[in-house]
């Protein structure tokens, strides 16, 4: 059986992370929005 392992990171590092993926996380919503536009894909239900 595996056990979780618990680790502590700083919180500059937490929070950059935070940043990196919400980062991300636009820049996919502004490219499906233009390849919608752009009718290159279809918009998902």
């Amino acid at each position: 059986m595996s056990r979780r392992v618990s680790r502590r990171y700083p919180a500059e590092l937490r929070e950059r992370a935070v940043r990196m993926v919400a980062e991300v996380h636009s820049v996919a919503k502004a490219v499906n929005s233009t390849n919608i536009q752009l009718a290159l894909t279809t918009p998902e239900c």
